[in-house]
């Protein structure tokens, strides 16, 4: 069977803290959601975690990692570190999209970084912004 594209105009970058090897339910939801879809049709940006997990990571979607969480070393550092990454993974978002000249941004829920992302990469270069709220129960959240 031949998956559709997730847009019928062109690729779709897809921006996610939640997204494998990180074991959550959002990361799943979000892994199952671009199954459906043909793999050539999104780019998914997401951050690199510091810890194994026994979830596998596809390895027919192209995945890029423009962060890195410090979350489970020691919550300061993290912390401290988010004004830095963000600047960090604006451009190389920004970069990916002058090169591949996407037709959207899709970003998605509970993270705040990543909305911001998407909503000020979109704004900046005048393309569609789509932010994704995830349906997870309250108790699945972090």
């Amino acid at each position: 069977m031949i998956k559709p594209n997730i847009h019928p105009e062109g690729k779709v970058f897809f921006l996610t803290e939640a997204f494998p090897p990180v074991l959550a339910g959002s990361s799943v939801l979000n892994k199952n959601l671009l199954s459906y879809f043909h793999p050539d049709s999104f780019t998914v940006f997401t951050g690199k975690t510091n810890f194994k997990s026994k979830l596998e990571v596809p390895t027919d979607m192209d995945i890029r990692y423009v962060s890195r969480s410090f979350e489970n070393i020691s919550g300061k550092l993290h912390q401290f570190s988010l004004k830095f990454q963000f600047q960090i993974s604006k451009l190389r978002v920004s970069r990916a999209l002058v090169k591949e000249n996407p037709v959207a941004i899709v970003a998605t829920f509970p993270n705040y970084f990543y909305l911001r992302l998407g909503y000020e990469i979109a704004v900046k270069f005048k393309i569609p912004f789509y932010p994704y709220l995830n349906p997870l129960p309250k108790g699945e959240r972090k």
